[in-house]
């Protein structure tokens, strides 16, 4: 978040993003972003927390199928762990692609920007 402490090394390329899409002028992201910005988090936005949770879960279940694909006698339990994972992915994608239709493209067609 800007001001923070890490905000200088890590997150000033996002603030000077801009670019133009559709014809239209993408403004800076960090300024219009607030699902996962300061504005979201001092809000009590659930989303964010709820998404990174899914993310830990995805992650541990990648690496559970990793550890399951080379033993002898486990291969079928890790398809179907690897299969689990990949339907996750895709389904949180969909979900990312339907939040923005739904919204009206409003992240990332900002007007009022």
């Amino acid at each position: 978040m800007e001001g923070g402490a890490i905000h200088w090394p890590l997150w000033v390329p996002y603030k000077l993003y801009s670019s133009i899409i559709f014809r239209r002028l993408i403004r800076r992201y960090g300024e219009i972003d607030y699902i996962y910005g300061k504005k979201a988090y001092e809000n009590h936005n659930g989303f964010t927390n709820a998404q990174s949770l899914l993310n830990v879960i995805e992650v541990l279940m990648q690496i559970w199928f990793l550890r399951l694909r080379n033993k002898p006698g486990r291969e079928n339990k890790a398809l179907m762990i690897g299969y689990s994972v990949s339907l996750m992915t895709f389904s949180k994608t969909v979900l990312y692609w339907l939040q923005e239709y739904y919204s009206g493209y409003a992240l990332l067609l900002c007007k009022k920007c």
